[in-house]
């Protein structure tokens, strides 16, 4: 399990007022304490975390899993399985339990080799969960205040844009960093097309939830990285 006092200085929790309009950290600043406990992210009125306002461009941060308030960052739906990965050392660098349009829940994770990715990925594939590696990927870009961009980044964009914040919120010094999606659809089951018309998620959904944890709990070893 993390132990936040370890990495951060404890600070009062910032009203939601606060941060509602906070920016993100300067990739210059050297103060690690500020990329660690930095929380921007709220809940709105429609169940869903980011950092933006009302009336304001859509925009997310990707926050520390040492960060003290984490889980006041994280959506309730896919907390237990964000919960359980980081309590076993794992880094988490977003999730989403699912909202409207989108029906699948995700939760994305880190490492800093394809080898531990890859091996991570196959560690982690239970039926029905999708379970991914990518190399490169759609990501905020830190350069422009976390507004979102259509644009796959490419390894050396990662590289310079990406992963020095990375290492920042994650307390590391790695050279690359490589990506596991986990996906579930929120209204997988018999009853799809019920579940989806009235934004139920479906038993099976639930189960499948409830089995992930579990099996992360108690069958997916530590990381060593």
């Amino acid at each position: 399990m993390i132990n936040n006092t370890e990495y951060v200085e404890q600070r009062p929790v910032e009203s939601r007022k606060q941060v509602q309009y906070s920016q993100p950290p300067d990739n210059s600043w050297d103060n690690i304490t500020d990329y660690v406990t930095y929380t921007p992210n709220w809940l709105h009125a429609d169940g869903r975390i980011y950092a933006s306002a009302a009336g304001e461009e859509y925009r997310v941060a990707e926050v520390s899993p040492y960060n003290p308030n984490f889980k006041s960052q994280i959506e309730a739906g896919v907390w237990p399985i964000v919960n359980a990965l980081v309590n076993k050392g794992y880094l988490t660098n977003a999730s989403c339990e699912g909202h409207g349009w989108q029906v699948e829940c995700y939760i994305s994770l880190v490492t800093p080799t394809l080898e531990s990715a890859i091996n991570l990925a196959n560690q982690l594939k239970i039926d029905p969960w999708e379970i991914t590696v990518k190399t490169d990927r759609s990501i905020w870009d830190y350069d422009s205040a976390l507004k979102t961009t259509t644009n796959v980044l490419s390894r050396d964009e990662l590289k310079t844009k990406v992963f020095p914040y990375y290492n920042k919120i994650f307390r590391r010094n790695y050279k690359e960093y490589f990506f596991i999606d986990m996906n579930l659809d929120k209204y997988w089951g018999y009853s799809k097309l019920w579940n989806w018309l009235t934004k139920t998620p479906s038993k099976k959904y639930k189960i499948a939830m409830e089995q992930m944890t579990d099996h992360i709990t108690n069958k997916l070893p530590h990381s060593i990285y």
